[in-house]
C-alpha cells in the first residue's frame, strides 16, 4: 500500500511538470511579433538584456524594426536586445494615421549614395556629400528616406545645430545674390557687401548661420542664401595700388562714379584696393622727429566694403637709413 502511494505521488508530480512545460510552450508559440519605432537619436542593440551588457549595434532615429520576444525590461529583435523605455522607442503602426515625424541628419561619409529603394542592390538615382544636411521623411529597416530616395543610416549622424564636430565647418560656400554680412545671427547687418559669387571657409555654424570671415571682419549669412561647394576652390587676389598723397586728395578717389572705389569689385576683378594711406617721415639723424604720416579715409574704407573689396593701406618707407632706426629702436616703434 506505501509503495502504491509512492507511486501514485510521483505520477502526480510528472503530470503536473509536463502540464507546466507544455503550458510554457504553448506561451511562447504564441508571441506575435510587432512593430516598434525608434524616437530618440539612437538607441543601443545588445548582445543580452542587460544594460551592462555588450552593445552590438544601434538604431537611428525613425528606424522601424520587429520585436520578436521580450525579457524584463528588454525587447527582442533580430539583432540582439533593446532597451524597452518610452524615451527610446515606441509601438509603430503604419495605421495608426501618425504622420512620420520628419528630422535632419548630416551626411558623415565624402559621398553616400541615394538608391531607388531601401536595398543595396536597388539602383543608384544620386548622391550626397559630407557635410549635405538632408531631412528625413520615412524609414524602412537600415535605411532612411528622402525626397530623391533611400539611403543608408550608418553614413549620416542626426544633424543638430552648434555641435562640436560639424563636417560643414571647413567647406566652402558661394554667395547666391549680393547681400550684406550680418554681424551677428538675429539679424543685425554689416557694411560689409558679399557679393554673388563670391567663395568664403565656414569657420563656424549656428544654427541656420555660416560664420565666415571677410579680411578682419567676422560676420554670419544664412545658409538659404548660398551654395556649398564640394570642391575647394582656387582662389587668387587681385590688388590695385591707388595713389593718394595727402588726406585731402581722398575725396577724389570716390567722388565719381567710375572711381574703382564705386564699381563692384566682381565689375572690375579686383580683390583688394591698397590706398598708399601711410608714410614715415622725420630725419633719420633725429630720432624723436620720426613719425607716421597717416592719411587714411574712414568714407573710402566704408565705399569700398560695400562694393566688396578688402581695403590694404600701403605702409611704406624708402629711406634705408630712417629705416634701420625706425626698426631697431623699440621706443619709435612704439609711435
Amino acid at each position: 500500500m506505501k509503495t502504491l502511494r509512492v507511486t501514485t505521488s510521483i505520477f502526480l508530480i510528472l503530470v503536473v511538470m509536463v502540464f507546466q512545460f507544455s503550458n510554457l510552450k504553448i506561451k511562447a508559440a504564441t508571441f506575435k511579433p510587432y512593430q516598434m519605432q525608434v524616437v530618440s537619436n539612437y538607441v543601443n542593440i545588445r548582445s543580452l538584456p542587460s544594460l551592462s551588457s555588450k552593445v552590438v549595434g544601434k538604431y537611428t532615429k525613425g528606424t522601424v524594426f520587429t520585436v520578436i520576444g521580450k525579457s524584463g525590461g528588454f525587447v527582442k529583435t533580430n539583432k540582439g536586445y533593446v532597451y524597452n523605455s518610452s524615451k527610446y522607442i515606441k509601438i509603430y503602426s503604419s495605421n495608426s494615421g501618425q504622420a512620420f515625424k520628419s528630422y535632419k541628419v548630416i551626411v558623415k561619409s565624402s559621398t553616400l549614395n541615394i538608391r531607388k529603394l531601401p536595398s543595396l542592390n536597388s539602383p543608384i538615382v544620386g548622391k550626397y556629400y559630407r557635410g549635405n544636411i538632408v531631412t528625413i521623411i520615412g524609414a524602412s529597416g537600415s535605411f532612411l528616406r528622402t525626397n530623391k530616395g533611400y539611403i543608408h543610416k550608418d553614413y549620416v549622424a542626426v544633424y543638430t545645430p552648434n555641435r562640436e564636430e560639424n563636417p560643414l565647418v571647413g567647406r566652402y560656400i558661394k554667395i547666391k545674390e549680393d547681400i550684406f554680412m550680418l554681424k551677428q545671427t538675429d539679424g543685425t547687418q554689416s557694411d560689409r557687401m558679399l557679393l554673388k559669387d563670391e567663395v568664403y571657409k565656414i569657420l563656424g555654424i549656428e544654427g541656420d548661420y555660416f560664420k565666415i570671415i571677410m579680411g578682419s571682419s567676422i560676420g554670419y549669412i544664412h545658409k538659404d542664401n548660398v551654395e556649398l561647394l564640394n570642391d575647394v576652390p582656387n582662389k587668387k587676389i587681385t590688388l590695385a595700388w591707388q595713389y593718394v598723397y595727402n588726406r585731402s586728395k581722398n575725396i577724389y578717389t570716390y567722388d565719381e562714379d567710375t572711381d574703382y572705389v564705386n564699381i563692384k569689385s566682381s565689375q572690375l576683378g579686383l580683390d583688394v584696393l591698397s590706398p598708399t594711406w601711410f608714410d614715415i617721415e622725420g630725419d633719420y639723424k633725429n630720432p624723436s622727429s620720426i613719425y607716421v604720416a597717416d592719411n587714411a579715409d574712414l568714407e573710402y574704407v566704408k565705399r569700398a566694403h560695400k562694393n566688396g573689396y578688402e581695403v590694404w593701406p600701403r605702409f611704406a618707407e624708402f629711406n634705408a637709413e630712417r629705416a634701420y632706426v625706425v626698426f631697431t629702436n623699440p621706443t619709435i616703434r612704439k609711435k
